[in-house]
């Protein structure tokens, strides 16, 4: 563009650009230049806008080293973008279905994949086997276990993280103030078979509604009972998630330092310790190692849940 004296152009019209608020206006603002019939003949019709949107960034002083910058960072990005805005509002096309609640529910279990969205290489789930005949409350309260989780902060269930039209939760308790202002379904009197009942049905559990973690649910098989309670079978990324850590960017972090501590340089472990606020490295990995999975531990815990 430079060839083209595009920088001409530039410093000609540079002070009446900066008032401009879209890409017409910036056409009403250089259309008269001589320069510009001569540029616009190099490029093709159907390029023009999105030529005009690149020479808006262009007269706004971005040069192609941020400009691809910023793409590099909108790439990795990419990577977590599932969890990154919280339930409002965007997948109203979800389908979501809803079942008669399993006639035959108290001879089925349902095995179910709970898997944290936007980790990936390797990804980090659970499977877990669960009475069928349990309501969405006992759900999260087996989420919470498997997960190594407190239960201290709001959540729920949805079609989809983006979509309130489905919202699975506890109404606010006028006593505790605790719970959420809208619920479509109450947990703790919806069955898990009313929304979850055949191979292939899906749902979304959020929980920290700041940090935002996000869980995929789906099932994989509907077989014969098993057993009374739930029973975490099969798991996949040992690290759980840390509560009030830093969320999902947290976490990806911290599963690296875990997986890779032995390899580290002695001034990085230092610098790993002093980001988190731990005094030494060997409390900082003595942390992470304490919240990573026993299932026997996981699974002594789900035999006590009530249904």
């Amino acid at each position: 563009m430079e060839g083209m004296g595009a920088s001409s152009m530039k410093r000609d019209v540079s002070g009446s650009f900066e008032k401009c608020n879209n890409v017409d206006e910036i056409m009403d603002i250089i259309k008269d230049n001589p320069l510009f019939e001569s540029i616009m003949q190099v490029v093709p019709e159907d390029s023009r806008k999105q030529f005009m949107l690149m020479f808006e960034l262009y007269m706004r002083g971005v040069d192609s080293a941020e400009y691809g910058s910023f793409c590099q960072m909108m790439d990795k990005a990419g990577a977590i973008t599932d969890s990154m805005d919280a339930r409002h509002g965007r997948g109203g096309s979800t389908m979501i279905k809803e079942y008669e609640p399993m006639k035959d529910a108290s001879t089925r279990t349902l095995l179910l994949k709970i898997q944290m969205k936007g980790v990936a290489k390797p990804p980090m789930w659970r499977e877990v086997e669960v009475p069928a005949d349990v309501d969405f409350l006992y759900l999260h309260e087996v989420i919470q276990r498997v997960m190594g989780f407190e239960d201290c902060h709001l959540w729920q269930f949805n079609a989809s993280a983006y979509d309130d039209r489905l919202v699975i939760g506890l109404s606010i308790d006028n006593d505790s103030d605790i719970g959420l202002d809208y619920v479509s379904d109450e947990a703790s009197e919806t069955p898990l078979t009313q929304f979850l009942s055949q191979k292939g049905d899906k749902l979304e559990y959020v929980y920290d509604f700041g940090d935002d973690w996000i869980f995929s649910i789906d099932v994989k098989n509907v077989i014969e009972k098993k057993s009374d309670y739930a029973v975490c079978v099969k798991y996949k990324s040992e690290l759980n998630p840390i509560e009030d850590f830093g969320g999902i960017w947290s976490y990806i972090e911290t599963r690296q330092d875990l997986e890779q501590w032995r390899e580290l340089k002695k001034e990085v472990q230092k610098q790993r310790a002093d980001l988190y606020g731990f005094d030494t490295p060997k409390n900082y990995i003595d942390f992470l190692k304490d919240n990573v999975l026993s299932i026997d531990d996981v699974n002594d815990e789900l035999r006590m849940l009530e249904k």
